[in-house]
């Protein structure tokens, strides 16, 4: 059982008071950490007026500490003179513990990071030292108050207090994956809630050319319904969507009315479930610690978990194409599972040279993203013995989609790379293009992208020609859009604050 946190540990860490817990879990026990930041030069610190600190899966290079990590397992942030929340609890393992120090004006002024082992026994202090640094402020959606970014209100008010606290310990925390996706054949994530004031009659928000799907009304698509339910990845199929609730398991959601969402079945997985994969009438759960969970979802009421494999680092993200599982698995890299029985799935092969943030399957071919610096094209085509094809240099890639010869790359800095593969020893890059300033989710059914822009709500785009998308339509919603699926003439999106949106896409349907 996780170990509760109900005590903040403190003290001063020269003019900059700043100190969060950080539990590690280990059975029904566990062994408490206390977390300082301190600056170097000291000066550093009188211009920070807010510090956040993540725990993630490995320090980012050093060309990118300005920058938060992507999908930090924990994070909090602190004002000058304010309590942290706790960092929360982890796994025993290795870690890059990262700290931003931001000025009134949001600008980063120092960052730093350090690779920490959690074990257990006696707790300590871990200490990241921050120096002078650059970096982006705030995004888009948000607002800098007093040194810290949030959420913009439609008022020109501060966070939306009525939603849960993503850096409180939860349990699930900040999604690992976090860096990590589910389904076959995408991924996402992304950030805090941020409400916006559009709709889908607002024509500011609707990016649809005239001769364009002519005869396609702005105001068609519209939010139908809502569901307050935790987790950040998804997949869906007919009447129901598959929520990888990380410490509640697999959520099954019926979609029958889709203005009435309602959970309908629940398995709980071993390990926090943080993606899904569909290949009915199996969900294929990748649940951390937990490795791969196979869960029948035959009856949608009563999904059972029918078989299971272990991975020998985190499983992050998972893909299904024929009878194989293709796992990232974090630093294991990926991870290939004969799942042609599912109650007896057997590791057949694996490529452990790279971290593997997410594992998208196409063809003979395997697109496993890294956290920072690259996308790896892995010939899959003898399961037992995978090897690297080729390679391209990305800067923070996250998710992608696979359009035939063509993978489009979403970054974490909100950019589409347009990348064609079909030459796979030889990635050539095409084109780029900015959907957002934070990381997104894209999905391709169709002719059409449908895209989880984070605090920007959501986008769909044509890709009948891969190499020069086009916007046709953004709708605002509430919360932070973290991954999106699409059923029908439903697109379903998962925030991050832990609400699932039912999108009616009247004639923006695949």
């Amino acid at each position: 059982m996780r170990p509760g946190l109900d005590q903040l540990l403190q003290r001063d860490v020269g003019p900059f008071a700043l100190l969060a817990a950080l539990a590690l879990v280990s059975g029904c026990g566990g062994t408490e950490y206390s977390v300082s930041v301190t600056f170097d030069p000291p000066e550093l610190a009188a211009s920070a007026r807010s510090v956040s600190v993540s725990l993630a899966r490995a320090c980012p290079p050093a060309g990118a500490m300005g920058q938060k990590p992507p999908g930090p397992l924990r994070s909090v942030e602190v004002r000058r003179g304010q309590e942290a929340q706790p960092l929360g609890p982890a796994e025993p393992g290795r870690y890059g513990l990262h700290a931003i120090a931001m000025n009134g004006e949001c600008g980063v002024v120092a960052a730093g990071c350090t690779v920490v082992d959690l074990e257990e026994g006696e707790g300590r202090t871990l200490t990241v030292v921050v120096r002078e640094a650059t970096g982006e402020g705030c995004s888009e959606g948000e607002s800098c108050i007093d040194g810290r970014c949030e959420p913009a209100q439609p008022d020109g008010g501060g966070p939306d207090a009525s939603q849960p606290d993503a850096s409180a310990p939860d349990g699930g925390g900040t999604d690992p994956d976090a860096a990590v996706d589910g389904g076959p054949d995408a991924g996402a994530d992304a950030a805090p809630d941020a409400a916006g004031d559009a709709g889908p009659d607002a024509e500011a928000d609707a990016g649809l050319d005239a001769g364009q799907d002519a005869g396609c009304d702005l105001g068609d698509p519209s939010i139908v319904g809502s569901l307050a339910i935790n987790g950040t990845k998804l997949d869906v199929s007919g009447t129901h969507a598959y929520v990888a609730g990380w410490w509640e398991g697999l959520r099954v959601v019926d979609l029958s009315d889709p203005a009435d969402p309602t959970v309908v079945g629940t398995a709980v997985t071993p390990g926090s479930a943080a993606a899904v994969a569909l290949v009915e009438p199996y969900a294929y759960v990748a649940a951390e610690w937990g490795g791969l969970q196979i869960v029948d979802v035959g009856a949608p009421e009563n999904p059972v978990i029918v078989g299971s494999v272990a991975t020998p680092d985190d499983a992050l993200h998972v893909s299904v194409a024929g009878s194989f599982a293709y796992v990232a698995a974090a630093d294991a890299g990926l991870r290939i599972i004969d799942v042609s029985d599912p109650t007896d799935p057997v590791e057949v092969g694996f490529e452990d040279a790279q971290y593997a943030l997410r594992a998208y399957v196409s063809g003979a071919h395997a697109y496993v993203p890294n956290s920072w610096t690259a996308l790896r094209v892995i010939d899959v085509s003898d399961p037992a013995n995978p090897t690297v094809e080729g390679s391209i240099d990305v800067t923070s890639p996250w998710d992608l989609a696979v359009v035939g010869e063509i993978v489009l790359q979403a970054t974490q800095s909100g950019e589409l790379r347009i990348i064609d593969v079909s030459s796979p020893d030889d990635p050539d890059p095409v084109d780029a293009i900015m959907v957002t300033d934070s990381h997104f989710a894209v999905r391709v059914y169709g002719s059409r992208a449908y895209m989880a822009i984070a605090y920007e709500g959501f986008a769909v785009y044509d890709v009948a020609e891969p190499t020069a998308p086009v916007e046709l339509f953004r709708l605002d919603t509430p919360g932070d859009a973290h991954d999106i699926g699409v059923t029908g003439s439903l697109a379903v999106i998962k925030d991050w604050k832990g609400t699932l949106q039912v999108i009616d896409l009247g004639c923006l349907a695949p």
